[in-house]
């Protein structure tokens, strides 16, 4: 094998030299050099990948019968794959980046028994083979115009793939159906840490069985019909990439495990406020990327998120974030972008603002600085002196200098602050005086009353009393000076 790629090497290397692509003699001459080439030369992986080759692939092939691994990809080679008659012993097989049509081969589970790693991605294949070898790890067929619909998942044999880890279908419009029926499957009897189905039309809610993989760590399904909630609990405990941008989600955002790296679910109907990345200490998360820009996530802007130092990239753009932008956000040690825009957020700037590329989403100012939006905010005036049209503009594109002063009356209703209660010079609340005052009052008023109820009735008695005796002592008197009586 060594003298043969050594030969063709020969007339490879001068035209990759010169950036001109082979002409279909070459594969010709690949061919030829195959069936020239002896038997025992042909024991070692054979890596042709970007060679230019043009034309199909050739008969002699099948004389590679000790081949354990064959790249072919990034050329030109185009046809039909009938079947692919090569060494039962190839592991790895990549034809990815070529121009191959028509069906993959129904049948290579049993012309390679023992493949792991199949990667036929960026191709033009138009449907799936119904078998596979139990053996396989990795399955790439992303990029092409396969036709699959997951209604009929129990007409294949996945269920047999027992070691699979690795399973990109992404990009193939063709492919329908809801997508829990194949994932179940998938995840019952394996060890997947892989499942990307983005690009594609499946529809469906999302599987709540994928925490029960504890080595997934990669999740793609952005850019399809996946609609519904997200419970907490299906997220499995490993996730590092999650993306499901562009789909019909909606209800609140849960919060997700520490060991996340990158979240986006742009784009979607999620709602609630910014989640928690792990049930401990936030400088133990690791995310990386926070991307929840075109959402519906709101509540006030948290000056928690200063707390998850290996933040690079938060874009919270056009959802529905408000209050003020804190300060602790300027001293996030490794964020590249922080994207704010058209937000409901208010007055004031903070001052490290100035440290940032303000809006310059290409970095054109170089130096490393960080890029930095903040337009389409409620703002109001005084802004910063560097404040122009393009940095800081309002609402609808408001110029800064036509914004309304900043007053309690111009801050949205949702973000007016009630105004602290009035102090007096020894700092004691003014309340807390006139409720004691009143307190007071009320208890003298209480007492005085009590005084009258039990003191009035007494009086009254004795004035009673005292008319009786009078009445009594002017009747004695008149009998006394009455003519009648006999002295």
């Amino acid at each position: 094998l060594t003298l043969t790629l050594s030969w063709l090497k020969v007339s490879f290397t001068a035209v990759a030299k010169e950036d001109v692509l082979v002409d279909a003699n070459c594969a010709t001459s690949l061919a030829v050099s195959l069936m020239a080439a002896p038997v025992s030369f042909m024991s070692s992986p054979m890596n042709l990948a970007g060679y230019g080759l043009t034309g199909t692939l050739p008969t002699a092939l099948n004389r590679l019968r000790l081949l354990n691994r064959l790249d072919l990809s990034n050329n030109f080679l185009s046809g039909t794959v009938a079947e692919l008659m090569i060494s039962v012993a190839v592991t790895d097989l990549n034809l990815s980046n070529n121009n191959f049509s028509g069906p993959i081969p129904q049948g290579f589970a049993t012309t390679l028994p023992f493949i792991q790693i199949l990667d036929l991605s960026h191709n033009n294949f138009d449907s799936m083979p119904t078998s596979y070898p139990s053996t396989m790890i990795k399955m790439d067929f992303s990029y092409n115009q396969i036709n699959f619909d997951f209604a009929r998942v129990s007409d294949y044999n996945l269920e047999e793939v027992y070691n699979m880890q690795h399973l990109d279908w992404s990009h193939n419009s063709g492919i329908v159906g809801e997508v829990p029926g194949l994932i179940g499957v998938l995840i019952a009897r394996s060890n997947m840490q892989f499942i990307d189905l983005s690009h594609t039309s499946i529809d469906g809610r999302f599987p709540s069985t994928l925490n029960l993989v504890s080595t997934l760590t990669y999740i793609d399904l952005s850019y399809s019909g996946v609609r519904g909630n997200l419970p907490q609990t299906s997220l499995p405990p490993s996730l590092s990439y999650f993306n499901i941008s562009h789909t019909n989600f909606d209800g609140p955002l849960p919060n997700f495990p520490a060991s996340l790296q990158v979240l986006d679910v742009s784009y979607t109907s999620f709602t609630g406020s910014i989640p928690l990345f792990g049930s401990s200490s936030p400088q133990n998360s690791q995310i990386r990327q926070l991307i929840l820009s075109h959402s519906t996530i709101g509540g006030m802007l948290p000056s928690s998120l200063a707390s998850y130092i290996k933040l690079e990239v938060v874009d919270l753009s056009y959802t529905l974030l408000s209050g003020t932008i804190p300060s602790s956000y300027g001293s996030i040690p490794v964020v590249q972008r922080l994207d704010l825009s058209y937000n409901k957020l208010v007055s004031p700037i903070p001052a490290f603002v100035t440290d940032f590329n303000i809006n310059d989403r290409n970095n054109t100012n170089g130096g490393g600085v960080p890029f930095f939006d903040i337009r389409g905010n409620t703002w109001c005036s005084p802004l910063p002196s560097w404040c122009s049209t393009s940095l800081c503009a309002g609402p609808d594109g408001t110029a800064p200098e036509d914004l309304v002063p900043c007053t309690p009356d111009t801050l949205p209703l949702t973000e007016k602050v009630p105004p602290a209660p009035p102090v007096i010079a020894n700092n004691i609340d003014v309340r807390l005086v006139v409720g004691v005052v009143i307190g007071g009052v009320a208890f003298v008023l209480l007492v005085a009353g009590l005084v009258m109820f039990f003191g009035i009735r007494p009086r009254r008695k004795y004035r009673r009393r005292s008319r009786i005796l009078k009445i009594e002592l002017e009747a004695t008197n008149q009998n006394l000076y009455s003519p009648d009586v006999t002295r």
